[in-house]
């Protein structure tokens, strides 16, 4: 997966002038595995956000995505639904300064 690049300074001026900012994640990206989505938790908890939003990866048929799908299934990793839960969990509790 690629490194974030996020731009706190940008988000840290947006308050003053009253914007409320927020983020999504899509969890479960090609060649991501748990423990990298997990670390991102991190990284996203030093963002001056005050909401987060988290997707699960979702197949389009028709896309670009679908295509490399079809191609190469083995770089994707599809959750099952207590597993994609467990994954959730793990990343709340990776968010500092949100969950003791």
């Amino acid at each position: 997966s690629p490194p974030l690049s996020p731009n706190p300074s940008i988000l840290s001026s947006a308050p003053a002038c009253g914007i409320l900012t927020g983020g999504h994640v899509i969890l479960g990206l090609p060649g991501e595995t748990p423990e990298e989505i997990v670390a991102q938790a991190a990284i996203i908890s030093r963002l001056p956000l005050d909401t987060l939003k988290m997707h699960q990866l979702q197949l389009v048929r028709g896309t670009r995505m679908a295509y490399e799908y079809a191609k190469r299934p083995e770089d994707f990793h599809l959750f099952e639904v207590d597993e994609y839960i467990d994954l959730i969990i793990d990343y709340i509790q990776h968010l500092l300064g949100y969950c003791s």
